[in-house]
C-alpha cells in the first residue's frame, strides 16, 4: 500500500491512485471477510459458550438435585433405621415377655410337680408304715403258729412286696430328678 502519490501534470497520478483505492478495496474487502469469519467465530463461541452456560447450569442442578436426593436417601434410612431398631426392641421385648412367662409356667409346672412327688413320698411312707404294721402282725401270727412253709410263703410275698415298693421309690426319685433338670 502506497501511503504517498505523487503530483502529476493534472494532479495525482489517477493510475496510483486507482491502483491504491484497488488494494484499499482488496484490503477492505479482506478486513470485511475477515470480520465475517471472526463475526462467525464469535457466534460460534458464544453459542458455545451458551452451551457450556446452560450445561453447567444443569450440572449444577444435577449436582444440587444428587446431593437433595442423597439427604433424602440419608434420612430415609436413618428413619428406616429407627424403625428397625424400635420393632426390634418390641420384638424383643415381646420375646423376653414369652419368655419369662414360659420360665414362670415351668417354674410353676414344676414346683406342682414336686409337691406331687412329696404327696406320693407321703403315700409311698404311709403304704411302708402300713406294710410294717401288718408286716409285723402277720409275724407275730405265724410266730405263734409253728408252720415253717407257711412262714417261708409269707416271708416270700413281703419280700416281693418290700422289692415292689423299693422300685416305687426308685421310679419316683427318678421322675424328681428328671423334672429338677
Amino acid at each position: 500500500m502506497a501511503d504517498k502519490f505523487y503530483i502529476v501534470k493534472k494532479g495525482y497520478d489517477t493510475v496510483a491512485v486507482d491502483e491504491h483505492i484497488k488494494r484499499c478495496d482488496e484490503y477492505m474487502s479482506h478486513l470485511e471477510q475477515t470480520i465475517k469469519e471472526y463475526k462467525i467465530k464469535i457466534k460460534t463461541l458464544e453459542d458455545r459458550l451458551n452451551s457450556y452456560t446452560t450445561k453447567e447450569a444443569a450440572i449444577n442442578n444435577a449436582i444440587i438435585n444428587s446431593q437433595i436426593s442423597a439427604d433424602n436417601m440419608l434420612l430415609n434410612a436413618k428413619s428406616a433405621a429407627e424403625t428397625i431398631i424400635q420393632n426390634a426392641k418390641k420384638q424383643a421385648q415381646a420375646t423376653e415377655d414369652a419368655v419369662d412367662k414360659r420360665i414362670y409356667d415351668v417354674m410353676r409346672s414344676i414346683a406342682f410337680q414336686k409337691q406331687y412327688v412329696q404327696e406320693l413320698r407321703q403315700e409311698y411312707d404311709k403304704v411302708i408304715l402300713l406294710f410294717r404294721e401288718q408286716y409285723d402282725s402277720i409275724i407275730r401270727k405265724f410266730l405263734h403258729t409253728s408252720d415253717d412253709g407257711m412262714f417261708r410263703l409269707v416271708d416270700d410275698k413281703i419280700d416281693s412286696l418290700e422289692n415292689f415298693l423299693k422300685r416305687l421309690h426308685d421310679e419316683i426319685d427318678e421322675e424328681m430328678d428328671d423334672s429338677q433338670e
